[in-house]
């Protein structure tokens, strides 16, 4: 993580390039809910209301952040919003951090109703409970274990650190800049410094290439198996079943 310097290091020799892309979707796909209020819009409490099962889901601002309260009669349920994922053109999904897990809340936003309303793909919420009904706890939202969500988290992040299992805000790089693809800029920039030309290296897909013997002679060839294996990683294939609803909101995997 530490040859990883941020892609504002980058605007100074890169300027125009580092100005589009900062304002791409790409960039803004990762926040923690206190930076997305900041840099981008401040998100409106709101309610929705489950009326198949009866759940009020009342979204509200605590200084910076929100809280999401879950309540189905006389059980209540709460967490912080710790994460908003999207750059908030179509809709922004968020997630609650546990120390084993990750959950993806059950509402979600959208900006061009400027509203609050379910997340795709958790429409359905089946009781499971017996006589008891729905348990508050887990109406908040879909539970995915943490090495299932650190490839959520990771796919919206240049570098995604962990401590004790949780993500290290200060050390990770949230949204996919310049070093997600282009390799850490540490050694590139010290090089330009010193007046020498040493091209950012991205050791991870030069090592995934040659272990899958993706290598060719051809120059062009090497070129499109390495943009392959570099955007695959997140926009390819065999993760998910085509008949998951949950791709209904990621356009570019559905």
């Amino acid at each position: 993580a530490e040859n990883y310097v941020g892609a504002r290091k980058c605007a100074p020799c890169h300027e125009k390039i580092y100005k589009q892309q900062s304002l791409s979707h790409m960039a803004n796909a990762l926040h923690t809910v206190a930076e997305f209020q900041r840099v981008k819009r401040p998100l409106p409490e709101g309610s929705v209301h489950d009326t198949t099962n009866d759940i009020e889901y009342n979204i509200v601002r605590v200084g910076e952040g929100l809280l999401l309260k879950v309540s189905r009669g006389s059980e209540s349920t709460e967490v912080p919003v710790h994460y908003a994922l999207g750059s908030g053109a179509n809709g922004i999904s968020f997630l609650h951090e546990l120390a084993d897990s990750v959950v993806e809340l059950r509402v979600s936003f959208y900006p061009a109703t400027n509203d609050w309303d379910m997340t795709p793909g958790q429409v359905e919420l089946n009781a499971g409970d017996g006589d008891r009904g729905i348990d508050v706890n887990r109406a908040v939202g879909l539970r995915f274990a943490k090495d299932s969500s650190n490839n959520c988290l990771k796919c919206h992040s240049t570098v995604l650190v962990q401590k004790d299992r949780r993500v290290d805000r200060e050390r990770s790089h949230f949204g996919v800049t310049c070093e997600r693809c282009h390799g850490p800029g540490r050694e590139h920039i010290e090089s330009a410094l010193r007046g020498e030309n040493s091209p950012p290296h991205n050791w991870q897909v030069d090592a995934d290439v040659k272990r899958l013997k993706l290598e060719s002679p051809d120059p062009a060839v090497q070129a499109t198996n390495r943009e392959m294996r570099l955007c695959g990683e997140c926009h390819g294939g065999d993760k998910t079943h085509e008949s998951d609803l949950r791709l209904s909101r990621i356009h570019v995997a559905a």
